[in-house]
């Protein structure tokens, strides 16, 4: 057995012609991460949110139990990758559309969430590169820091339909991500934030409560990255109904009480996410 598959197998990763795919061990971010094996065997590891070879690495370390690694990166290598990605991620920005009339509103409204079809967050592409293999369609979302600096993208691609594209990933983010949101909405001074995970569950959660929504894109970076300004002083954590997102948001939940924010966390009333419950509920869109 190779050391990449020896790994796949750790890491429960699903094996495909010629990889393996799965949840990245990193930040949580389900069917993100690809691992293949080099010529002599070798892991090479590509988490499709936005980890960079150093988080990996240190991750795969920690869970293995060894320090052995396949490759060092640099510091000034990271960094100089880091800024080539996040250069890519806002050219595909400026490249993009407003989401009104197009594939992406389409997309929204069958997920009944269409009112953040206007957001100044949200996007469209119509020839959006995909990690593996050609350019498809997609929504395009905007990843800011906690400065409201833009410093990544978030890509779910979608087929001719509206519907999401039948590929593998059908998202991935470029750029870093890590600490960073989705602002699907301006805070509000007298009202929660609400704070999801994926942005149709964030959206939903915060159609539903009727405050405004950031996504954090994972569990992971809910959980341990997603750094606040100091004006959301309320917060309401959207929990994913799965063991990952309890676990993210009670450590959320504990970062930001330790933060000195008011926290509270919302659990859907029925099995399933928010937009789970928004769409069983027959909600319609206008």
């Amino acid at each position: 057995m190779s050391a990449a598959s020896d790994l796949a197998q750790r890491l429960d990763l699903a094996k495909h012609t010629r990889s393996w795919r799965g949840t990245c061990p990193a930040c949580d971010y389900p069917r993100a991460f690809t691992l293949k094996a080099s010529r002599d065997g070798r892991p090479v590891t590509f988490c499709a949110n936005g980890c960079d070879a150093a988080t990996i690495a240190d991750t795969l370390a920690r869970i293995t139990g060894t320090t052995t690694r396949t490759e060092t990166p640099k510091p000034d290598d990271i960094a100089a990758a880091r800024l080539r990605k996040q250069q890519a991620a806002l050219r595909l920005w400026a490249g993009s559309a407003p989401a009104l009339g197009t594939l992406v509103a389409v997309y929204l409204r069958r997920r009944c969430i269409s009112e953040i079809t206007p957001s100044a967050s949200i996007r469209f592409r119509a020839d959006t590169p995909h990690p593996e293999r050609g350019r498809h369609p997609a929504m395009i979302a905007l990843v800011q820091d906690v400065t409201g600096a833009a410093v990544a993208v978030h890509r779910t691609y979608l087929d001719r339909t509206g519907a999401k594209a039948a590929i593998e990933p059908p998202k991935a983010s470029l750029g870093p991500v890590w600490g960073g949101a989705i602002r699907l909405d301006a805070l509000h001074p007298d009202l929660p934030l609400v704070l999801g995970e994926g942005i149709e569950s964030a959206a939903s959660a915060g159609l539903l409560t009727g405050w405004p929504a950031w996504a954090a894109l994972s569990a992971g970076n809910l959980a341990r990255g997603l750094l606040l300004p100091p004006e959301a002083r309320h917060v309401a954590i959207a929990v994913d109904p799965d063991p990952a997102g309890e676990q993210a948001g009670r450590t959320a939940a504990l970062r930001f009480m330790a933060e000195g924010r008011r926290v509270q966390l919302l659990r859907p009333r029925a099995a399933g996410d928010f937009n789970d419950l928004l769409m069983a509920e027959g909600r319609t869109d206008g």
